[in-house]
């Protein structure tokens, strides 16, 4: 078996699992905990820019052309038991638990292009935040915090080159992000916003 075809058969499996607790939550919970809103056997969930909707109680992403991978993200999302107490405040990837041992896919996927797309121009980082609905933040020569779902906002920070050090990259979560997502799933997502920031910079119409 291909390692697409893995990944591909593992992906269905994941969506499986998250489908069956979502089928046999209770839609009150689910909306209060994610910011969620249910109607009419609907749930309709904000990601990033635009509004998902998903029907129950087959599980079905009515919205088109929605990756799998990123139908797992917002079902992962909606689906999450955890409610560990947290102080409001923003992570690194690293503070999230597991965080470590995904360093490397998060630094590639995440860092490493948010660097490359953004080298030359880095100040166009704050126009393509705010097609997404975000805001400059406070620390960073270039930063922006940027809304992901109803309850987690990212912050992308691009610190300029001086004499000692080059250009550098961060991005921080909300540190709730640790009752929604695993630390696989906050790499996949840090990479997916970094992708969707840099066409925003190409195409500032999208």
């Amino acid at each position: 078996m291909s390692n697409t075809r893995q990944i591909e058969n593992s992906l269905l499996v994941a969506y499986d699992k998250a489908a069956c607790i979502l089928e046999n939550a209770k839609s009150g919970e689910i909306c209060r905990k994610t910011g969620a809103i249910f109607e009419n056997g609907t749930y309709k969930i904000a990601f990033l820019s635009g509004i998902y909707e998903i029907s129950m109680p087959e599980v079905r992403f009515i919205t088109k052309g929605v990756p799998i991978i990123v139908q797992v993200l917002i079902l992962h999302y909606l689906t999450s038991m955890d409610e560990n107490p947290v102080r409001g405040e923003f992570i690194s990837f690293r503070g999230i638990p597991g965080g470590m041992f995904y360093f490397k896919s998060f630094q590639q996927r995440a860092l490493d292009k948010l660097i490359s797309n953004f080298i030359k121009r880095p100040e166009e980082l704050l126009e393509a935040g705010a097609s997404l609905g975000g805001k400059k933040w406070i620390t960073g020569d270039y930063s922006v915090v940027i809304p992901v779902f109803p309850k987690i906002d990212m912050v992308v920070q691009i610190f300029k080159a001086d004499d000692e050090f080059p250009l550098e990259a961060n991005i921080l979560y909300s540190d709730n992000i640790t009752n929604f997502l695993p630390a696989e799933d906050a790499a996949f997502l840090g990479g997916y916003l970094v992708g969707i920031l840099s066409r925003a910079r190409l195409d500032p119409q999208s």
